[in-house]
């Protein structure tokens, strides 16, 4: 296990990978800017929702290399990592919204289990 704080070593550290599967661990945490909790600041502070879609395009070094070995993603939403349940569940429906179709759990099919499908 592997932890990067920076999208542009970790885009470094894949290119020498050869793994063929992968699980892809996002912690919305990731996508605090300041961090009380990591002595950064006195208040979180967020990247946009556009530096989040940014970074997770399907044309980015980062996730066209994931979305070939994908086999499996998790997120931990972080909570008290990311300044609350409400700041936590902002960020998931940025994820929900970027990477499914309809949203997870999404009123718009009676059957969200066999419905939702990835957007990429």
């Amino acid at each position: 296990i592997k932890k990067f704080k920076d999208i542009s070593d970790f885009e470094s550290y894949l290119i020498n990978i050869d793994d063929e599967q992968i699980y892809f661990d996002i912690d919305l945490d990731y996508f605090t800017l300041m961090n009380p909790l990591n002595g950064e600041g006195d208040k979180f502070t967020y990247l946009s929702k556009n530096k989040i879609q940014k970074t997770l395009s399907p044309n980015g070094v980062l996730m066209s290399w994931i979305y070939k070995r994908l086999c499996g993603l998790t997120i931990a939403k972080e909570p008290e990592h990311c300044g609350g349940i409400k700041y936590s569940d902002k960020l998931l429906g940025i994820l929900d919204a970027h990477f499914f179709y309809p949203t997870l759990l999404s009123k718009d099919s009676e059957d969200y289990f066999d419905s939702t499908k990835w957007k990429q």
